[in-house]
């Protein structure tokens, strides 16, 4: 494995982000867990190629924070 390496091109429109806080029981270890992330929207404009496709992938293959546990969605989204 290697680093990517390039620098991202983009214009940021608007970013709708919040932290939410969540709880899960685990019975295995007999505790409550808290396992809070980032949610929400980021719009971004002027989008180079190759950071629309790093997206597109982790989209695609899943790629986000405990993602098993139906958590880590990424959508992206063309606005024509």
């Amino acid at each position: 494995m290697e680093k990517i390496d390039f620098t991202p091109i983009y214009d940021e429109v608007e970013s709708k982000t919040y932290f939410k806080e969540q709880t899960r029981r685990s019975n295995r270890q007999k505790t409550k867990m808290q396992r809070g992330g980032i949610m929400g929207q980021i719009r971004y404009k002027n989008l180079d190629k190759k950071s629309y496709e790093l997206l597109k992938l982790a989209e695609i293959i899943g790629i986000g924070k405990q993602t098993v546990m139906g958590l880590g969605k990424i959508k992206v989204e063309v606005d024509k």
